[in-house]
């Protein structure tokens, strides 16, 4: 039987980082629930091709958080819909649907446990970089396929305290959090043309 949450992967992948885990747990709802929505959208219209990118998406955050009963879940709905199985789609959402609920109690009480211990006051000091010296190491990582924690964008967000430069770094941490890695890249080259960062090809570095 696949587990829903293998909690130990996970922290190694934030290498160990309690703090940066929590934060992602708590990005979950947000980040998932337009996916489940527009799953179940799909399914109503018949448009396999949406379910597909939605199914795709959500098995990416799950992958990233070791949920891997709602990995499972999502990337048997994904291929379904890949492979236009009907039947194997209408008897593996309410699958998709229960992976998610589990889920998301469970982590709903490690967060409160995390609260009540005490453990979210972090010691750890956030470095502080240049806009110039983070967005095109940042670039080479995202097109190399590299893990990128979105909490690394921490040390650039002294600079986007105005309402529109943050939406720009809020929608630059959603696109890295669902390893949708060309859209990322996309946001970084935006975020350096509106401030002035002349970004040299990988090859001129």
């Amino acid at each position: 039987m696949t587990i829903i949450w293998d909690k130990e992967e996970a922290l190694s992948r934030m290498r160990g980082r309690v703090d940066r885990l929590m934060m992602l747990l708590e990005m979950f709802p947000d980040e998932t629930l337009t996916y489940m929505s527009d799953i179940e959208q799909a399914i109503l219209a018949g448009d396999q091709q949406q379910l597909r990118m939605a199914a795709h998406a959500l098995k990416g955050v799950a992958g990233t958080l070791s949920a891997h009963s709602l990995q499972e879940a999502a990337e048997g709905l994904e291929m379904a819909a890949t492979t236009g199985a009907s039947a194997d789609i209408a008897s593996l959402h309410p699958d998709l649907q229960i992976c998610y609920s589990e889920f998301s109690a469970l982590i709903r009480r490690e967060l409160e446990e995390f609260q009540t211990s005490g453990q979210n006051n972090s010691t750890d000091d956030v470095p502080v970089v240049a806009l110039e010296d983070f967005i095109r190491p940042l670039i080479d990582r995202l097109q190399d396929n590299d893990y990128v924690d979105p909490a690394e964008l921490s040390q650039i967000s002294y600079l986007f305290k105005e309402p529109e430069k943050a939406i720009l770094l809020e929608s630059l941490r959603v696109q890295i959090s669902t390893f949708n890695n060309e859209a990322a890249v996309g946001v970084l080259t935006q975020i350096a043309a509106s401030a002035g960062v002349i970004l040299k090809p990988k090859m001129e570095r």
